[in-house]
């Protein structure tokens, strides 16, 4: 008894052929199985019953990984929609019919209700390996874009800021040189106004327009060490109830009480491993409901403060937000390889529009 408890708790028992006797136990390695499971250390197989013909062994892996856009409907078929539990018939044919319908108009609400992303802003980082030339940096922003900056500054020469109209908000290129040598291309709103949050223009279109700009400057030839991508978007909710119970169904490791909740806000890093150039890359993402709120400056003997705004928010103020940051390790200090850089930029793009496609996943 004493013998088959050790073995169920160290799960080793199919690793041996055991022997007793009354007085003694002889035991005998099986070599070969402990050989054809360390072959399999730290690697899952995927297996399934089609033939190879039918479904190959990427497709075998794309449809095990779509396996999460599955599970996140049970969360809005069982709580946050539809509501398919509980079930008040007794009946199979009337308990079919009822789980037939909740399935028919979550295909029907998915299909017909795509959720809309439109960018807040977007930022494209790199870290050159050595120092920037600011004064031929001042070319830049006309190079790229094909027509003069609308304004442009260079501060006691560590600082050069370039800036003007592009695609749907505004194009800022900003090269520093104290500290570590950093340039960013940023394309923000043009303005904001009282009644809508800001933004650029979808979300993918803002993302790989300001990534073919990017790409441009990488055209320069200047060694970078790093890189990132980073941002954020807005989806429109009609309130902040509504906002938390689509978080939810993104957000498959977290459980959000959406009608008793407020000022909700999860951070994570889902590292993974670059698979064009091998390196560790962080993806940093935020999740939370913003509104905007208009405020009025009260200035008094006590100081200043902020008094809301009359008829403000409004329903419409509220939207979904994700902030994201997907950059290369900070701890990789070597020049990235000129060669695969366009691709790892691709990858992290790739990286950031996940997110919001697929949700918080690892």
């Amino acid at each position: 008894m004493k013998l088959g408890r050790v073995l169920d708790k160290y799960k080793v028992g199919k690793h041996f052929e055991l022997t007793t006797t009354g007085t003694a136990v002889k035991y005998q390695i099986l070599e070969f199985q402990v050989a054809a499971e360390a072959a399999l250390d730290g690697i899952y197989v995927i297996r399934t019953g089609l033939p190879k013909k039918q479904m190959s062994a990427p497709d075998a892996v794309r449809s095990y990984k779509a396996l999460t856009l599955v599970e996140r409907a049970f969360r809005p078929l069982k709580a946050v929609d539809l509501k398919i539990r509980p079930i008040h018939h007794r009946l199979e044919s009337r308990v079919r019919a009822h789980v037939f319908l909740c399935m028919l108009s979550y295909s029907h609400r998915t299909l017909t209700s795509p959720r809309i992303w439109k960018a807040e802003h977007v930022r494209f980082t790199a870290f050159p390996t050595g120092p920037l030339d600011l004064a031929a940096a001042t070319d830049w922003w006309a190079n790229l874009v094909g027509a003069p900056p609308q304004s442009l500054s260079m501060q006691q020469g560590a600082l050069l800021q370039a800036a003007g109209p592009f695609g749907q908000g505004n194009l800022s290129l900003v090269c520093t040189t104290a500290g570590e040598a950093r340039v960013d291309l940023l394309l923000g709103p043009i303005s904001q106004t009282p009644v809508e949050l800001p933004g650029v223009g979808e979300a993918n279109q803002s993302i790989v327009l300001v990534q073919r700009v990017f790409e441009k400057w990488l055209d320069f030839g200047i060694a970078v060490k790093r890189v990132g991508v980073s941002g954020a978007i807005l989806s429109n909710v009609s309130t902040k109830v509504e906002g938390y119970e689509a978080l939810a169904g993104l957000l498959d490791a977290v459980e959000i009480d959406a009608k008793n909740s407020s000022d909700f806000a999860y951070q994570i890093n889902r590292p993974r491993v670059s698979k064009t150039v091998g390196i560790p890359v962080n993806r940093i993402s935020r999740w939370t409901v913003a509104s905007l709120l208009p405020v009025t400056v009260s200035i008094g003997p006590g100081g200043f403060g902020f008094v809301p705004a009359a008829g403000a928010p409004t329903p419409s103020n509220f939207s979904l937000r994700i902030e994201y940051d997907v950059n290369t390790s900070p701890q990789i200090s070597n020049s990235l390889a000129e060669t695969g850089i366009k691709m790892l930029i691709a990858e992290l793009v790739s990286f950031s529009q996940e997110l919001w496609t697929r949700g918080d996943v690892p």
